[in-house]
């Protein structure tokens, strides 16, 4: 075969047909792009047609063998490859190399293109639906300076927080434990004596290699392979994740840079997988204050028994190597700028100057328990929590359910020590 006819053939054949099928692909599932796309399907049947015109020259037939191509029910192509090669002696060692280079490249830019099209077959089939339904607000910036606020510090999970919250009182706080870990609190508020919503406190480690497979976390969706961390998310943190999450859009697809496509379509399909759906019912947005930095999303959170509205505030943020989640539901829509003002990651030496500075009289019990608890889990503050709780249910007062303290007490006892 003419080795330069070759070269052509391959170098052109396999980029048009992949180009002509995967634009008439996105021709027919973008309607408001139809006419690009069919563009791009014709010009790449054109650079196939042209490709066969050499594979048929190069092997010396005539021109007019040109119209097998037109064939519809047998690929022009197959027709032209089956054709005895009359110029088989004109092959040589140092011209073939060149076409195997030439073919590498090709195939390799067939899979590049091909794999960024399939990409966004993705976007358009499964995300773009979602997103839509979705209608996500754009993120807001919000800066909220402290407010000097009356009441003490009080310590949860390497938290500082200021009690009461926005006037509510913690009724019960009940500590949550995953794998005999404490990871979590939850408080419930009260106004007065009248139940006005709980605050969810969840501690995690910022990095997505420790989360426990047997957890039912968000996180375990998420692959723990370094590689795959480090290539797609360019670090191995959980908070990265979300803050990609929140702010990548539809509109950041290249077409031309597989790894940022495969990277974009990762975080789109988290995004419209485990946004939060009542996002859309007021707003997201990235909240600055003295001590953190982070995204709050508020909205409404169904209804009550009694057919009243639940509002909800959900924090995100990241600060000595953990990742927080601070998630509150109240039937007020109260705003907790002023409580999240005063939010701040304690050190060791913070809590304990914390705890050692309680005042009995102003601070519940429950407090003191629970925030002995998130520094260390001891046998005997579980049982002091246990029986606090029972003595709340017992006055009428809502609380969590114990099953899961009566686990942690008997795996705790069975110990050795």
């Amino acid at each position: 075969m003419i080795q330069k006819n070759k070269i052509r053939a391959v170098a052109t054949i396999i980029p048009g047909f992949t180009l002509g099928i995967v634009a008439a692909y996105l021709s027919k599932s973008n309607p408001d792009s139809s006419l690009l796309f069919d563009f791009i399907s014709l010009a790449g049947y054109i650079v196939y047609m042209w490709g066969c015109y050499h594979l048929l020259i190069g092997k010396g037939h005539s021109k007019w063998y040109m119209l097998l191509i037109l064939i519809p029910l047998i690929p022009g192509v197959i027709i032209v490859l089956l054709l005895r090669d009359r110029n088989k002696h004109l092959n040589n060692s140092p011209t073939n190399k060149i076409l195997n280079i030439i073919i590498a490249i090709s195939v390799f830019a067939c899979f590049w293109f091909s794999s960024i099209a399939l990409l966004y077959g993705i976007m358009k089939i499964f995300v773009a639906p979602t997103m839509n339904k979705l209608a996500l607000p754009p993120v807001r910036e919000q800066v909220l300076p402290v407010t000097h606020v009356d009441g003490d510090e009080i310590y949860l999970l390497g938290l500082k927080i200021r009690h009461p919250v926005q006037g509510l009182i913690a009724n019960v706080v009940s500590p949550i434990f995953e794998n005999h870990k404490l990871n979590g609190v939850c408080v419930f508020l009260n106004n007065g004596n009248i139940h006005a919503g709980n605050m969810l406190i969840d501690r995690h480690a910022d990095d997505m290699s420790s989360a426990d497979p047997e957890t039912t976390n968000y996180f375990n969706i998420i692959p723990k392979q370094k590689f795959f961390n480090y290539t797609i998310l360019f670090n191995n943190s959980k908070y990265n994740l979300i803050d990609k999450m929140f702010n990548t859009n539809m509109s950041d697809f290249s077409w031309y840079n597989l790894f940022k496509d495969i990277r974009v379509v990762y975080i789109l399909i988290n995004k419209a997988i485990f946004y939060p759906h009542y996002s859309g019912k007021i707003g997201l947005f990235h909240v600055t204050t003295d001590c953190i930095s982070g995204y709050l999303i508020k909205g409404e959170y169904g209804k009550d028994k009694n057919g009243n509205t639940k509002y909800i505030s959900e924090l995100w943020f990241s600060k000595n190597g953990y990742l927080f989640q601070i998630t509150i539901i109240d039937k007020n829509n109260v705003d907790f700028s002023e409580f999240i003002s005063n939010l701040c990651a304690s050190s060791e030496s913070e809590a304990n100057s914390i705890i050692s500075n309680y005042n009995p009289l102003t601070i519940s019990k429950d407090i003191m328990l629970a925030s002995k608890l998130s520094k260390k889990v001891a046998i005997e503050d579980l049982e002091n929590t246990m029986a606090l709780i029972e003595a709340h249910k017992k006055a009428g007062h809502k609380a969590s359910n114990i099953d899961d303290l009566n686990k942690e007490i008997l795996y705790l006892k069975s110990i050795p020590k």
